[in-house]
């Protein structure tokens, strides 16, 4: 059986019809790390982290969660046999820093990648995995960018979640305002806008990325008479801004994106909510997964490992899982993962689960996903119907 299952319960993994994963014998067709899969020595793998900058504070939990996996696969006997040797770079939230890293770590023998956690990184990277043929995972959800060759997602995508939350926000009154940072996420918001929002009247304020307040924007979406409001920073500018419009008598239902999905962040939310505070949440972290819920064996083995209840930390889990499942399904080489992930791979996460193929570098079903919840003041998050 393989390791990788039997450690943690997590990934299952199918190969799909047209996969020639390894096929190769030269194994010099990709310019990634490609020594051969038959040997003992560790699998290096690298992690573009965000230990410091601006959403740090949020994102930082990816780190933690894929070193959480690497330490349960390891304990249960590696991958095949191997160890994985994970290389780690920081990336403080800077485009320039990131690629560096993964040029760095892809020197050091890195056959893969997982990160970036920032979504405007993964779109800065993204031409570097290509460059370097060496296949990376991205685990934000925003969309992935146009040069996705070598990127692959992890996690729900952004388009998904923004298609449930402007129905419900559009729902209100008709119109509703989002806050947003000035970063590549801000013109994918506005497409999100164009392609989901209907009949409703919408209205977008910018913000800096530096900004420690939105009270100014918000004011005047007020003003315009909003019926709700999306608040899209991945960071604590999010909870001071849910905080200001409150304060401001804002009494619409206020909505930030899932990274705020988890325990901790309930937690912030608890002093400030009025009760229209929401996001959206996978069951993992609701805690009610059913038996014949195809997920329970995976969030079994995530809370047994000590997994904590944020989706930030789970996307990072369940990318090292999912990798480590296609390097036990087909090879350890670049080009051999490459070969699996295009080829048709399936996987079971704790946050999310799909089908990843050529045609659909991230392929995630939001059965149980995209959950609509409440902040408590009690810190908690409850299952709403609606907003």
């Amino acid at each position: 059986m393989l390791s990788l299952l039997a450690g943690a319960l997590l990934v299952a993994t199918l190969a799909g019809c047209g996969s020639d994963a390894g096929s190769d014998g030269s194994g010099t067709s990709s310019k990634g790390a490609d020594a051969t899969s038959a040997t003992d020595d560790p699998i290096v793998i690298g992690l573009v982290d965000e230990k410091t900058g601006p959403t740090a504070a949020v994102q930082g939990a990816a780190g933690d969660g894929v070193r959480l996996a690497v330490e349960t696969i390891n304990d249960a006997g590696g991958i095949g046999g191997r160890q994985i040797e994970l290389l780690e770079r920081d990336s403080a939230g800077e485009a320039a820093t990131a690629i560096s890293g993964i040029n760095e770590m892809v020197d050091e023998g890195a056959v893969a990648i997982v990160g970036p956690v920032n979504g405007g990184l993964c779109q800065a990277v993204a031409p570097t995995y290509a460059e370097l043929e060496v296949p990376g995972f991205c685990l934000s959800p925003v969309d992935l960018p146009k040069e996705t060759s070598y990127m692959y997602g992890i996690g729900v995508e952004l388009a998904q979640e923004d298609e449930i939350l402007f129905d419900q926000l559009g729902a209100q009154n008709g119109t509703f305002g989002i806050i947003a940072q000035k970063t590549p996420v801000l013109d994918l918001v506005k497409s999100h806008v164009e392609r989901f929002a209907g009949d409703a009247d919408v209205k977008i304020e910018a913000v800096e990325t530096t900004d420690t307040s939105a009270r100014t924007q918000i004011e005047r979406l007020i003003g315009e008479g909003i019926g709700g409001l999306l608040l899209a920073p991945c960071g604590p500018l999010s909870v001071t801004a849910a905080k200001e419009a409150i304060d401001l008598g804002f009494e619409g239902p206020i909505v930030v994106w899932n990274c705020f999905a988890s325990a901790g962040a309930a937690k912030q939310m608890a002093p400030i909510t009025n009760g229209n505070i929401y996001t959206v949440a996978p069951t993992f972290i609701l805690g009610d997964a059913t038996d014949d819920d195809p997920q329970k064996a995976a969030i079994d083995a995530y809370e047994a490992a000590g997994g904590p209840a944020d989706i930030v930390a789970a996307a990072g889990w369940d990318g090292m899982q999912a990798l480590a499942g296609a390097i036990e399904e087909g090879g350890a080489t670049s080009k051999e993962i490459q070969d699996t992930l295009e080829g048709g791979y399936s996987y079971i996460g704790v946050w999310s689960m799909g089908e990843i193929s050529a045609h659909d570098h991230r392929g995630v079903s939001t059965d149980g996903a995209l959950r609509l919840v409440r902040f408590t003041p009690e810190g908690t998050m409850e299952p709403v119907d609606s907003l």
